[in-house]
């Protein structure tokens, strides 16, 4: 019984000496607002979309966002066609992409999509696609 006791303590005091074990939590990425937000019509041509989200986005995956046009090639088949436009974080918040100078087109729906590839700056990924759409306002 001896034995087992100095046994016992010899592991508590290593336990003690060594402190607890290093534990890394990773904060999951998500959306937490699109804007406009998703569905939404009659937006201004002049407007800047953008997407805010639960983490610091790595600027050297901003690659992995974009602002897409949705085209009607034939009656009912569409197709998404990427729009030239300056994809950067939002001066005020890390956590947010902005879609600046997009030429937004009148009557055209938009898709802000971001790809899984795109990463927080403790690497953690977005994991799987996401996009959001908005129309804008007036006639084509």
């Amino acid at each position: 019984m001896r034995a087992r006791l100095g046994w016992v303590t010899v592991s508590m005091l290593m336990a003690f000496a060594c402190g607890p074990p290093e534990v890394t939590v990773l904060t999951p990425m998500s959306v937490l607002n699109w804007s406009p937000h998703d569905g939404a019509i009659g937006i201004a041509l002049g407007s800047e979309p953008s997407v805010c989200l639960s983490v610091e986005i790595d600027e050297d995956t901003l690659d992995n966002a974009s602002l897409r046009i949705e085209e009607e090639e034939e009656p009912g088949v569409f197709s998404e066609t990427e729009v030239e436009c300056e994809v950067k974080l939002s001066s005020a918040d890390s956590r947010c992409i902005v879609f600046r100078d997009p030429g937004l087109q009148a009557a055209t729906t938009y898709f802000m999509v971001l790809e899984p590839a795109l990463q927080s700056v403790e690497g953690v990924s977005l994991g799987m696609k996401v996009s959001s759409r908005f129309t804008t306002v007036g006639r084509k």
